[in-house]
């Protein structure tokens, strides 16, 4: 069976005792190092020593930098600095450490963090001057000869603040304003995304991994580049982003994320990423416990990115590597995470939460697959597996009127667990099709349940048969010749047929497998 890109990477849990991690029940200010009593260095210094090991290059988050700048510590700063009034230098602190839940009042933390890292911290009373603040970087490079700065919004005209400036001195403002300009990914308010549009030099706040981190990503099998997307393990810093409450609220912990980067071929474009954006936000988690949660999307160098919790493996790995016994505890986790992601499909398939559309939609998600049901950990005390539908790549939302009367054509299928309709001349694609594939899934998975992954290479190896193209494949059905030779028609592999006949016989077939074998050999639907 071919497998295709997911945003899935398995890795080692961390240590409870890494500084970079929050934990599930944490706040992100948990997880900054204490520095209330570090008085023994410079300000500047204590920036260095407490800057953050990111994955290419280190950076502050503004969190952080307000730690590290306290009005005591910054107020200190400006006298040994400047010669003014104690008045003017508590202005100069009240706006360097402005609370930022006042939105009306500029800030200039930020500002004054880069002059300190690039010595000139007495400076700060000229940008207060000029209010050249907090919000009006980034600074661009206007004349790349003389390093002449620029605000990024018109008119592009030279700031004076820094005509006095050597060229050197402009270049360094100008470099090391991305190391505190990293940005922190949340929802707004009601939950809706934000959209984050990156500039090239942006330093993305992911942390730097540890050796043994490191050699747990390989070794579990980078997922590396797929056919449309390449997916990536990443330690967000804590302080970077704002998904806590909403990891907390699906029940899932929160330390290691995945990002899907759409391929540069032709998926890397606005309608793909805003197909699948759209039936992400129609159809998450905060919908249905049994669907992938899309946490925030961005554009970075010309790239769209997705960032999603991470799954500790997908259903295949799940099945490949664990053995679980035979027994009550396994067959009430199993049936419930079955009906888990039947009851997230039809969430898809009938949408009746969308109550907004004005007119009738209906989902389909058109690649159910082991590959795409992830595996993630419960932050509960049984830290049970949750199966969880992914990859809204292929994925479609149509009319009343439409719902039906796909093209097969128009549907690229999925291997092994294809349906009929795709290869049958003049088939039309509808909400059968995921019924299909996950009549094909769970099938599979009580071959699992009962004999491990030795009977589902059993069940692969016995459907493997020749197709009328002359090619062995291990599809779910036949076609045949109709009589008067002139079409085909489908139907159910024999070989499919005794494999469940032979599951009903097996002694460890319970109520339950019996119940789920029915289900999967209901011969009609509809749709």
């Amino acid at each position: 069976m071919n497998r295709r890109q997911n945003q899935v990477l398995r890795f080692e849990e961390p240590s409870p005792h890494d500084t970079n991690i929050a934990l599930p029940h944490t706040s992100s200010t948990d997880s900054l190092p204490d520095i209330a009593n570090d008085n023994s260095s410079k300000l500047d210094e204590l920036l260095r020593k407490y800057r953050i090991d990111g994955e290419k290059e280190r950076f502050w988050t503004t969190e952080l930098l307000r730690r590290i700048l306290t009005e005591e510590r910054v107020l200190a700063e400006l006298r040994g600095c400047l010669s003014s009034s104690a008045s003017n230098l508590q202005r100069f602190a009240d706006l360097i450490c402005a609370d930022p839940r006042n939105t009306e009042s500029q800030t200039y933390l930020k500002v004054f963090s880069i002059l300190l890292l690039v010595g000139k911290p007495g400076e700060i009373g000229k940008f207060v001057d000029a209010q050249l603040c907090d919000d009006k970087l980034p600074v661009v490079v206007l004349d790349a000869v003389e390093a002449s700065l620029c605000l990024g919004t018109a008119p592009k005209e030279p700031l004076r603040t820094f005509a006095p400036w050597k060229i050197s001195e402009r270049e360094l403002f100008e470099s090391t304003q991305w190391q505190v300009l990293v940005p922190v990914f949340e929802r707004n308010a009601d939950k809706t995304f934000k959209d984050y549009d990156l500039p090239p030099q942006t330093i993305l706040p992911w942390c730097k991994r540890s050796k043994q981190h490191q050699i747990s990503a390989s070794q579990s099998g980078r997922v590396g580049q797929g056919a449309f997307a390449e997916v990536s393990l990443v330690r967000i810093h804590p302080t970077a982003h704002a998904f806590h409450n909403i990891l907390r609220e699906i029940n899932l912990e929160g330390r290691v994320f995945a990002v899907k980067k759409l391929s540069k071929r032709d998926c890397n474009n606005q309608a793909k990423f805003r197909q699948e954006l759209n039936q992400l936000m129609r159809f998450s988690g905060l919908v249905h416990s049994h669907l992938v949660t899309l946490l925030c999307t961005f554009t970075f160098r010309d790239q769209y990115h997705f960032i999603f919790p991470l799954a500790n493996c997908d259903l295949e790995e799940f099945w490949n590597e664990t053995e679980l016994s035979w027994d009550v505890s396994t067959a009430r986790w199993a049936s419930k995470q079955l009906l888990g992601i039947m009851g997230a499909l039809d969430t898809i398939h009938n949408p009746n939460h969308l109550t907004h559309d004005p007119e009738k939609r209906f989902g389909r998600h058109g690649d159910i697959k082991s590959d795409n049901i992830l595996c993630f950990t419960s932050n509960n005390a049984s830290k049970d597996k949750i199966l969880v539908i992914s990859d809204f790549g292929l994925s479609s939302f149509n009319r009343y009127i439409s719902r039906s009367n796909i093209p097969n054509k128009a549907v690229p299928p999925v291997p092994g667990y294809r349906p009929p309709e795709c290869d049958l001349l003049g088939g039309t694609v509808s909400r059968a099709f995921d019924i299909w594939t996950m009549g094909c899934l769970y099938l599979e998975f009580v071959t699992w349940l009962l004999g491990g992954k030795k009977y589902r290479k059993d069940f692969e190896r016995q459907r493997t048969t020749q197709y009328i193209t002359g090619a062995n494949n291990d599809i779910f059905f036949a076609l045949k010749k109709t009589e008067n030779q002139r079409g085909h028609v489908a139907q159910v592999k024999p070989e499919v047929t005794n494999w469940i006949n032979a599951l009903r016989q097996d002694p460890k077939c319970s109520k339950f497998i019996l119940d789920v074998l029915d289900i999967v050999t209901v011969q009609q639907i509809t749709d």
